[in-house]
């Protein structure tokens, strides 16, 4: 079973599985941002307290690749 990389983004974010555009930097507002960057540790945080995950960063909700 082949379960590439642009499948599981097709298929969009699960419980398991979560996308951000940035670790740090708010693309909108052109300049970093503590609150991008907080919001990718929760979600970590949230996974190491759960059964785990993947986090996806350049992967936008849209499921856009900016690669950011």
């Amino acid at each position: 079973m082949t379960d590439s990389l642009i499948t599981r983004i097709k298929h969009g974010e699960t419980a398991t599985l979560e996308f951000k555009s940035s670790l740090r930097y708010n693309i909108r507002a052109n300049r970093m941002d503590k609150d991008i960057e907080n919001s990718v540790l929760k979600t970590i945080v949230a996974f190491c307290n759960t059964k785990g995950g993947e986090l996806l960063i350049g992967v936008s909700d849209d499921k856009s690749i900016s690669g950011n």
